[in-house]
Formats: C-alpha cells, sequence, structure tokens
C-alpha cells in the first residue's frame, strides 16, 4: 500500500468525534493535515493529539470553516494550496441532524441539513477535484447506514445521507478515469458526542445503544477507530 507520508490530506468536521479521530488515527502516518471545523478550541485539541501522535506541528494546518458558507470553503481549498501547495486526500466528515419527523421538521432545519451534509461535500468535492486529479487523488465520503434506512425520527438526516450515497457514485463515475478514488464509508451507530449534540437525553441515548446491542452480531457498539481505520485504508 502507497505511503501516506507527506500527503496533503483535508478532513471537515475536524474539532470532534470521527473527524478528531480520523485525524489522530492518520497522524503517525506522517501526512499533511488540514483541519477544518467552526470551532477553534476543538481544532486545536485534535491539533495537539496529532502532535502527540507523532505528526510535526508544521505538518498541520487549522482552518476555521463553517462548511455551509462557500466562501468559507472556498478559503480552505485556497489556504490549503497556498500552505501545502497540493491536495492529495478529502474527508468529507462534517454533517449534523436534528431529531424530527417529516411533519416536525422545521424547513430552515432541512435547508442547514442538506447544506452541511450534501451541497458542501459536492461543492469542495469540485472545488478540489483539479488538485486531486494532479495528485491521482482521492474522495472519502463519512456517509450512514441510515442512507440505506429509513428511520423516520431522523428523516432529514437519513435523506442527506442517501444523497450523499449518490453523489459518491455519479462523482466515481465521473472522475475515474482521471485516476481520483471516490468512496463512501457508511458507519452503523457510533459513540460519538454527536448524540448528545442533537439534543437526545442520557436516556435516550442509553435506550439507542442497547437497541443497536441487540442488532449487532459482535455484541458491541462501534467505536470511532473502527471509522478511522476503514478511512486510513481508503486514503
Amino acid at each position: 500500500m502507497a505511503s501516506l507520508k507527506g500527503k496533503v490530506i483535508i478532513i471537515t468536521g475536524a474539532s470532534s468525534g470521527i473527524g478528531q479521530g480520523i485525524a489522530v488515527h492518520l497522524a503517525p502516518y506522517k501526512p499533511k493535515l488540514v483541519l477544518a471545523a467552526r470551532g477553534t478550541a476543538g481544532l486545536e485539541a485534535t491539533s495537539k493529539q496529532c502532535q502527540d501522535a507523532g505528526l510535526a506541528a508544521d505538518s498541520i494546518l487549522t482552518v476555521q470553516c463553517d462548511v455551509s458558507k462557500d466562501d468559507n470553503l472556498e478559503n480552505l481549498v485556497d489556504t490549503t494550496i497556498k500552505t501545502f501547495g497540493s491536495i492529495y486526500g478529502l474527508v468529507n466528515n462534517a454533517g449534523y441532524g436534528v431529531i424530527a419527523n417529516i411533519e416536525q421538521t422545521d424547513m430552515k432545519d432541512y435547508d442547514g441539513i442538506m447544506n452541511v451534509n450534501l451541497r458542501a461535500p459536492f461543492y469542495l468535492s469540485k472545488l478540489c477535484m483539479p488538485h486531486l486529479k494532479t495528485s491521482k487523488g482521492c474522495v472519502i465520503n463519512v456517509s450512514s447506514i441510515v442512507s440505506k434506512m429509513g428511520i423516520g425520527v431522523i428523516a432529514p438526516y437519513c435523506l442527506s445521507k442517501a444523497a450523499l450515497d449518490h453523489l459518491t457514485h455519479l462523482l466515481a463515475a465521473e472522475t475515474g478515469p482521471s485516476g481520483v478514488r471516490v468512496n463512501s464509508v457508511n458507519p452503523g451507530y457510533i459513540r460519538t458526542p454527536a448524540h448528545q449534540k442533537v439534543g437526545l437525553a442520557k436516556e435516550q441515548i442509553a435506550q439507542m445503544e442497547t437497541e443497536h446491542l441487540i442488532g449487532t452480531p459482535l455484541g458491541r457498539l462501534g467505536e470511532v477507530e473502527d471509522v478511522s481505520k476503514l478511512v486510513k485504508f481508503l486514503l
């Protein structure tokens, strides 16, 4: 397998959860990491963890970025090229959802979820593509198993991830002849702070975890490291 040493990899949503885990897992392989998220404190925490894992500080670039804003995405790519000169990997990880079925969904929430979970990966992939074609690099979209399932209480989130899967198919077909690989990772339940951020109480999270355990042959919940290892393989 090709080395990741010195290869420039952008990770959105890198301030916590899966994005943070991916960055820290990649750090020992000595890439050049571009960590993007809205929260600067979380980005600095991720940067420190990457350094603790053996990656030099000058191989880490943190960029405050709201992926729902076009100018933030444009700045992310421009800053990456000005700093490191190339892009090899794009990990579209930033995403969010709300607890609401179709009747309960506020259309502002719908638009926000679609902007972050679908439009941002579309536009960021578009912006990065000339550089990815040069490097023969790859795009990895962090989707979800709910793209294949109808879970009514998170309807807009499910819909956004189903659309993200189709974007993965379309982009792979379009860019494959140029040597750019495009894949998605579709985790099931992963233990992250995201469940608290969407407003679930501890009791609701505990119930959800119990229900997922019943349907999981391994008898354990997914961990961030499970996703990070797969992302590293695909990179």
